[in-house]
């Protein structure tokens, strides 16, 4: 990358020709393989990550978060399903072990989850573990034992989760750890969370009566999480922290063709070109690999509206996602503080750090960005090239199709 001082003024928005040296597939391929085997690396016995690991005091730091171990697991279960192997699959039946000792039900068919010595319970632990039970049963190679499990799970999980919606459509972030009760605030994390996880749930796992519920929440989280937030600050962080799961909740809206797709591509390409223009996300100082995971389904379904929109995000996805990759250790593109990690510490290769120059390895850090890389190949680098038909008034009945690739 050129030095600050010599690149245009624009160069961020996407909409220069200086983009940079190319990224490609097998930059993205790299990242992915890295990111499975710092997971593995860093599974404890008991099937838990290690949450943040330091490179340069070779040590693990004594931190822990219920959301982002559950994360680590969804992420884990992702990269199977892109590639599965033998030694993932080991993996993730310890993760699966671990939440399962995890969990509280009631008599009336709710499940959650309270992380070990946390007192309560969290809404995005529960939506994360059943994403991560969404994946697996997409999976081949998962045992009828596990999807039997699993599909209990995803019943009694998708139950707790209507049981914490509040009246203004929205879920309390805390759960009562013994009575499985929400409380406390909401929380726009929760929400996109949740509605991933439904909207998932519904398209994949045939849970079809959860689509007039998901869009209910969708219009909740777009009118107080983006609309109202925006119109009280610009670049809101509520907006921010919904972002992602939003998208990616939209992108499953659209492709399911159950949804108004004109409506929520417009919101979705909108969001995305606010996450470049106004949150200026490759202007961050901090990793944000979360942002691409919206970007990128924002960018998809630009080329297939054959919005000229969709060729600001791809140069967006190009320049962010290489600046990325530069901060993860054992990449090719490593920059040279990344290369100063030891060679042989198997804890560290993969992991990827939160600025250019942290040795801190979090394990949700990495998670977000081999999502955003799955995608990135998925949608991205496949799309560059890809001939796409014209905008015409039957384009919604084709896209379902073309979107099933995710």
């Amino acid at each position: 990358m050129a030095h600050r001082a010599e690149r245009p003024d624009n160069w961020w928005t996407g909409e220069t020709p200086w983009l940079g040296p190319a990224l490609t597939a097998r930059h993205l391929q790299q990242s992915c393989a890295l990111a499975r085997a710092h997971l593995r690396a860093n599974q404890m016995p008991a099937g838990n990550f290690v949450y943040a690991y330091d490179w340069q005091q070779r040590r693990a730091i004594d931190e822990d978060n219920a959301v982002r171990q559950a994360g680590a697991y969804w992420g884990l279960a992702q990269l199977q399903r892109a590639q599965p192997e033998a030694a993932t699959a080991e993996a993730l039946a310890a993760a699966q072990a671990f939440w399962s000792d995890a969990a509280r039900s009631t008599d009336s068919g709710r499940c959650w989850f309270v992380y070990p010595g946390a007192g309560e319970g969290r809404t995005g632990a529960l939506a994360l573990v059943l994403l991560s039970c969404i994946a697996q049963l997409r999976t081949p190679g998962t045992t009828e034992t596990e999807r039997l499990a699993m599909e209990g799970w995803l019943d009694a999980g998708l139950t707790q989760c209507l049981h914490l919606q509040t009246s203004s459509g929205h879920f309390f972030d805390a759960i009562d750890a013994s009575s499985g009760d929400g409380h406390g605030p909401v929380s726009p994390y929760a929400d996109g969370e949740v509605l991933l996880a439904m909207a998932q749930s519904a398209r994949y796992c045939g849970r079809h009566q959860l689509w007039s519920t998901v869009e209910q929440l969708a219009e909740a989280g777009y009118r107080d999480h983006v609309c109202m937030a925006r119109h009280k600050e610009a670049d809101s962080p509520v907006t921010k922290g919904y972002y992602q799961w939003a998208s990616m909740s939209w992108f499953e809206m659209i492709g399911s063709g159950q949804c108004d797709a004109e409506l929520w591509s417009e919101r979705l390409i909108e969001l995305a070109c606010w996450m470049v223009d106004t949150h200026r996300v490759l202007c961050r100082r901090r990793n944000t690999a979360y942002a691409f995971e919206g970007i990128v389904c924002a960018f998809a379904t630009a080329r297939f509206r054959g919005d000229p929109r969709a060729q600001k995000l791809a140069n967006v996805i190009r320049i962010g996602l290489r600046q990325l990759l530069r901060w993860q250790v054992g990449h090719g593109l490593a920059n040279a503080f990344v290369r100063g990690a030891p060679e042989d510490d198997a804890q560290a290769r993969g992991g990827v750090q939160n600025a250019r120059n942290e040795a801190l390895l979090r394990v949700d850090v990495a998670q977000h960005q081999a999502h955003a890389a799955l995608l990135a190949l998925s949608w991205w680098w496949p799309l560059l090239a890809e001939e796409l038909p014209a905008p015409s008034a039957d384009l919604p009945a084709v896209r379902p199709t073309l979107l099933g690739r995710i």
